[in-house]
């Protein structure tokens, strides 16, 4: 079973946040970062402003789920 993140972005252009998860934190941020990622194209550049490893991507779907019910703002209020 192969680890997972789950990260949050931060938009320079509009300091809106975006949140998801992958196996590879490296790659996926240079993926959102040169507009390979539809959702976040029109928002670079961004940068993580909170990452969390987990055991696997099942877990990382968890906690990303987690966060978008709470809200980022909730949620990095209370990390």
């Amino acid at each position: 079973m192969s680890k997972g993140f789950v990260y949050i972005l931060k938009s320079s252009k509009d300091e809106k946040h975006y949140t998801g998860y992958t196996s590879n934190l490296d790659k996926r941020l240079k993926r959102h970062n040169s507009g390979d990622s539809k959702a976040t194209k029109h928002r670079r550049d961004l940068s993580i402003i909170y990452y969390e490893e987990t055991p696997s991507i099942a877990k990382a779907i968890e906690k990303e789920k987690y966060i978008k019910d709470l809200g980022v703002a909730r949620f990095l209020a209370k990390v």
